[in-house]
């Protein structure tokens, strides 16, 4: 199972991700999840969250929170000015409840 970086790491003031402590989580992450699920793939936010996403998750792409949904999902930026592609339905550690 790889790891992919969906975004950058900020490094600003008061906002300093630990890659140490990134990777050390995503490969507990990744291990926990490898034996349960299949076509799905660990990826990290520019913020430092952990992800588990559809396999074609990549860098630029866009978690969202829409209302009413069970899960986050991930979006890419279509050919078409202003409109998107749902890639699919994701679990982001750190920002769902329940």
């Amino acid at each position: 199972m790889g790891f992919i970086l969906v975004g950058s790491i900020s490094a600003q003031a008061n906002h300093f991700v630990n890659m140490a402590n990134v990777l050390q989580n995503a490969q507990r992450f990744a291990e926990a999840l490898s034996e349960r699920t299949s076509n799905r793939d660990i990826f990290a936010t520019k913020d430092g969250l952990l992800g588990h996403g559809p396999l074609s998750v990549g860098k630029g792409d866009q978690v969202w929170l829409i209302v009413g949904s069970r899960m986050p999902l991930v979006f890419r930026l279509a050919e078409v000015l202003g409109s998107f592609t749902m890639v699919g339905e994701t679990y982001v550690h750190g920002c769902m409840n329940g």
